[in-house]
């Protein structure tokens, strides 16, 4: 009953974080598209991935710690290894989201270096998702080596990279040609 409980909590909090994360996601996608600055706030959304965060640490050592004491050769997982790895970088990479990339998304018009701008927000986001596809690759314990894990993540970032990285270019194209006509009118 205790492991189906972690289970479900770890569940939720990854379905949480996700959730608000798309909602965050096309929040700034209209922030960019739009000619005017109006005052945007994701503080709450902040938190809430923050606490699902801490929720998913704290139900996923749990989980590790009951896997362990079914199967000592728990750990000899690659995907799983892969996934702590993940994990490890998307706390890190936290930071430099927070403290880098969320005050130049703000401030996109000023910043023309957008790879300091895309680069810890395209990295959170490929390792959410591919985080969460990993809890259920079931198939792929025992079976996908570490490399391999680790090379399907790096694929999906510089697709999620890429992307980003033309949405915002193509955003401050637009905003600045919008702010241009306004000026003209």
């Amino acid at each position: 009953m205790v492991h189906t409980l972690t289970v479900y909590l770890h569940l939720i909090a990854a379905c949480s974080a996700i959730g608000v994360i798309l909602i965050s996601d096309l929040k700034l996608l209209n922030y960019f598209f739009r000619k005017e600055d109006q005052y945007f706030d994701i503080h709450l959304e902040i938190r809430m991935i923050i606490g699902s965060l801490a929720v998913l640490w704290t139900t996923g050592l749990l989980l590790v710690v009951q896997g362990i004491a079914v199967n000592p050769e728990y750990l000899h997982n690659e995907k799983l290894q892969a996934k702590i790895i993940l994990v490890v970088i998307l706390t890190i990479n936290a930071f430099a989201l927070h403290l880098i990339s969320l005050p130049r998304i703000f401030n996109f018009d000023q910043h023309d270096d957008f790879v300091k701008t895309v680069l810890p927000p395209s990295i959170s986001n490929s390792i959410w998702f591919y985080a969460a596809f990993l809890g259920i690759a079931r198939n792929w314990n025992y079976s996908e080596s570490l490399a391999f894990v680790l090379l399907v993540w790096l694929m999906i970032w510089l697709l999620i990279f890429a992307a980003m990285y033309i949405l915002i270019r193509m955003a401050k194209t637009k905003r600045s040609k919008l702010i241009d006509a306004s000026y003209l009118c």
